[in-house]
This record gives C-alpha cells, sequence and structure tokens, in this order.
C-alpha cells in the first residue's frame, strides 16, 4: 500500500481589516520615528558645518551684518556673511526671529551677543 499526499493548496494571505489598519498605523509610526530622527540629524550637524562653529538663535531686530560683526570682530563682515550663508544654506540675507544659525567662532568672539 501506498500512501499519496494531496498537493498542498496555497491560498494568498489575506488581512483582515485590523491587520491593514495595524499595518498602516506601524508604517506611519515607522515614518513619524525616521523623520524625527532625519531632523534632529540636520539641527544637530548642517552640511558643511565645520569644527570649532557655534549656533545662536536669530533674535528681533538681528541682522545678518550685526551677527557676522559679532560672531568674528576681527573679520571683514562681509567674508563672515557669505561663510555663514553657505554653512547655513541661506540664500538672502533676510533671517527669520527663533532662526537657529551656525556662526564661526572667532579668536575675540564675547561669549554672549
Amino acid at each position: 500500500m501506498t500512501s499519496t499526499t494531496p498537493p498542498s493548496i496555497t491560498t494568498p494571505v489575506r488581512l483582515t481589516r485590523r491587520g491593514r489598519i495595524s499595518l498602516v498605523l506601524l508604517i506611519a509610526l515607522m515614518a513619524f520615528v525616521l523623520g524625527a530622527f532625519g531632523a534632529m540629524s540636520a539641527i544637530a550637524s548642517p552640511a558643511g558645518a565645520p569644527a570649532g562653529w557655534t549656533q545662536q538663535v536669530v533674535q528681533p531686530g538681528d541682522t545678518l551684518w550685526q551677527i557676522a560683526s559679532f560672531a568674528d570682530p576681527q573679520a571683514d563682515p562681509r567674508s563672515t556673511m557669505a561663510q555663514i550663508r553657505q554653512v547655513n544654506e541661506l540664500a538672502q540675507s533676510g533671517l527669520t526671529v527663533g532662526q537657529q544659525l551656525w556662526l564661526p567662532v572667532g579668536p575675540d568672539t564675547p561669549n554672549t551677543p
């Protein structure tokens, strides 16, 4: 007597309503977490920020010229402004209150603005 096993029948995987909702929520959570880590890494190390730079938050009335003069009092503000624009990827000199800028730390930079 020989035993024969019936061929196995595979059915496609079907998700229940609860399974679909769980899958969507899991994907959304993963996207949120990855986005949060991406935003934190962008804040922590902007593209091209060299060592010896510090962050400053733009206050009401601040201009890029004033900030550049403060950041490195011994340097020409125009060259410091160009460096600040490049490192912070600024298209223009217009600043927004609350904006965080990376600034070079000059040899004679005071501790407070």
